[in-house]
């Protein structure tokens, strides 16, 4: 009777262990599919995100001057002109890099030729790869280079006529940009045109400026 009870007792025992080994079993199975539909939704969301969701576009206006050199007779003459830029830029996947245009009517200015006064009328397209790390919290330094057309209206009082050039030019710049606010900042650059013909008066510049950014 008593091996009986302790053949019974242990077949019970043996029958308990069983059946907890394998709600163990199905326990660690459902917890793997489980963490594996996790890693699948996680994957899934990533390779479904808007590529431009970070990319910001940013448009400026402000001020801009141009210490423009014109070669005439071969002897050279500056004009000093004052005028209004505005900017239009969108980042290229990446905060850090920008592709930029902007338009800047420089007016007019009056160049000493010979004891007698020019005018000289100056507008300009820019078109330029943007490069703008970030310094600290408030700071980016922004260098940037592309190409400039120039439209060159030149009142040549001595001769008694009108020249009309339009110049591709190299486009240079080094600038600063100051954060004011998240969606606002000031920049200042100076910049520097290099004429890329030779048929043209419009031979070299140098420039300032300082406009206010928006960023959306």
């Amino acid at each position: 009777m008593n091996t009986r009870n302790i053949l019974f007792l242990t077949i019970i025992l043996l029958l308990s262990n069983f059946s907890w080994a394998q709600e163990e079993q199905f326990e660690s199975y459902d917890s793997i599919v489980d963490q594996l539909s996790t890693t699948r939704s996680q994957k899934f969301i990533n390779y479904n995100q808007d590529p431009f969701a970070n990319v910001l576009i940013h448009a400026g206006v402000g001020m801009a001057m141009s210490m423009t050199n014109f070669k005439l007779s071969n002897k050279s003459h500056t004009g000093l002109f004052q005028g209004v830029a505005i900017n239009l830029g969108i980042d290229l996947f990446s905060d850090r890099w920008m592709a930029e245009g902007s338009y800047v009517n420089l007016g007019k200015a009056k160049v000493d030729k010979e004891n007698v006064k020019d005018i000289a009328e100056l507008n300009e397209f820019d078109m330029s790869l943007v490069y703008r790390p970030q310094l600290n919290q408030f700071l980016r330094f922004r260098s940037s280079a592309g190409l400039a057309a120039r439209y060159l209206t030149y009142f040549d009082n001595q001769a008694n006529k009108v020249l009309k050039y339009n110049t591709p030019a190299w486009a240079f710049a080094l600038g600063l940009e100051a954060k004011i606010s998240k969606s606002f900042s000031f920049t200042s650059e100076i910049a520097y045109r290099s004429s890329m013909i030779a048929e043209t008066i419009d031979d070299n510049a140098f420039g300032a400026g300082l406009r206010l950014d928006a960023h959306f």
